[in-house]
């Protein structure tokens, strides 16, 4: 969009800075660019992903039987406690 509004402008012969159009020309090398990476960066996560989601899963498993062990040992010590007052 914006290649082909300065496209237009170099058409009718309008003044434009050559700051500007250097940005201009260097926008599609640039978002080429960024393509590239996002995909390289895809790719990478496509990758990785199976491991990460195996650890994930093993902490939480892991994060539960905590969970249980100290919901058992809570039980048992507010029990004592009530028993013994």
């Amino acid at each position: 969009m914006v290649q082909e509004s300065y496209a237009l402008v170099t058409k009718h012969e309008l003044v434009v800075s050559r700051d500007e159009t250097e940005h201009c020309d260097m926008l599609r090398y640039t978002w080429h660019k960024l393509q590239q990476q996002a995909s390289a960066v895809s790719s990478q996560l496509i990758q990785v992903q199976p491991t990460f989601r195996r650890q994930l899963v093993a902490n939480v498993r892991h994060f539960a039987a905590d969970c249980n062990q100290f919901y058992a040992a809570y039980r048992q010590v507010s029990l004592y406690f009530w028993l013994s007052v």
